[in-house]
């Protein structure tokens, strides 16, 4: 199952739907759909302007940093785990 349909699926994705957080908005990808409080890159269909383009690359450099970030904190998470279990 996609994180996309079970955000959809979940308590906070019902209480977004029925709440409006403006001016505040979640960032999502491709699979996820546009929404008032939900931003998605620009579908490419070969039709975007320069405007779009740069807009597009911009939240793709956000999402790596996000991917990046998390990805640190569940490498020094393992590491953790790892000492913990060296000294029992």
């Amino acid at each position: 199952m996609h994180d996309a349909r079970i955000f959809h699926l979940s308590a906070l994705g019902s209480k977004l739907q029925a709440q409006n957080i403006n001016p505040y908005h979640l960032l999502g990808d491709s699979a996820y759909p546009l929404l008032p409080y939900m931003m998605v890159p620009f579908r490419d269909n070969g039709h975007l302007s320069p405007d779009e383009k740069m807009v597009k690359s911009k939240k793709g450099k956000v999402d790596c940093r996000n991917k990046e970030n998390k990805y640190d904190r569940l490498v020094a998470a393992v590491d953790e785990a790892r000492e913990i279990e060296e000294k029992i």
